[in-house]
């Protein structure tokens, strides 16, 4: 496979905004944000990959399935065994 037909990291999301614009300008990413909701909006993006802190991610990764797009969560997707049954219907 060459190097052109692997997906692009071009968005970046990060809590702090300062964060978010270094890190983007030190990997080349086009666009960055400060507010996940933003980037869901985005009709470009197929998948959300959700590594923030673990108490965050059921909420955040529900939000990316309504929003139509595919979800990687890097660890456990709940905080709480009563949080599953928020977030069964999704996963």
């Amino acid at each position: 496979m060459d190097a052109e037909e692997y997906p692009t990291i071009f968005i970046f999301k990060s809590e702090k905004p300062k964060r978010a614009r270094l890190t983007a300008e030190r990997h080349g990413i086009k666009f960055w944000y400060s507010d996940y909701q933003k980037l869901l909006e985005r009709s470009d993006i197929d998948v959300a990959v959700v590594a923030t802190p673990h108490p965050t991610h059921a909420e955040i990764a529900i939000n990316a399935i309504e929003a139509g797009k595919h979800v990687i969560i890097q660890k456990p997707h709940i905080k709480l065994p009563s949080d599953s049954l928020k977030s069964f219907r999704y996963f």
